[in-house]
């Protein structure tokens, strides 16, 4: 009796620990499955990103009379930006640009103002979607750091350059 006892103690303890090693295996599958979707998505969203901000940066330096194109490309980068959830710092600051650029007839200075933007948000983005895959989901509090040491460096690079 005490054999048996014994093999079916062992039997319920090894179905147990199947069951959590199956339940730890589906989770951090669709953990997995979650960050590769989101990196995906990432990748298309800097290719499109850095695809109209070549052709507005292009547009605006060789400056046609029809300015249509123009405008057009400058509400589609704006459909990228959040000015609402970053009022100070990245978004913002390329809505006030783009406007600028739209506006103004010679603008050499701000399209090259805002390719550096644009160069250092795409860093960022690369740069967290690259720290993302390692680690998983990054906390607010590094994406944060993250934002202000790129914008930092942008900013530093302009007042440099003189395009401050």
């Amino acid at each position: 009796m005490g054999t048996e006892v014994m093999t079916l103690i062992s039997v319920v303890l090894t179905f147990f620990v199947g069951i959590a090693n199956v339940v730890i295996t589906l989770r951090q599958s669709n953990k997995n499955t979650y960050i590769n979707t989101i990196t995906i998505a990432r990748k298309e969203y800097l290719t499109t990103l850095r695809k109209i901000v070549a052709e507005f940066c292009t547009m605006a330096i060789t400056r046609s009379e029809d300015r249509t194109e123009l405008i057009g490309l400058s509400y589609q980068l704006k459909t990228f930006m959040n000015p609402a959830s970053y009022p100070n710092c990245w978004d913002s600051e390329a809505v006030k640009i783009i406007d600028k650029i739209v506006q103004s007839e010679y603008n050499e200075g701000d399209v090259e103002k805002f390719l550096a933007l644009m160069q250092s948000w795409l860093a960022l983005e690369w740069r967290g979607m690259t720290d993302e895959s390692k680690q998983g989901t990054i906390s607010e509090k590094r994406k944060q750091k993250l934002r202000d040491r790129y914008y930092f460096e942008f900013l530093k690079y302009t007042e440099r350059d003189g395009q401050e």
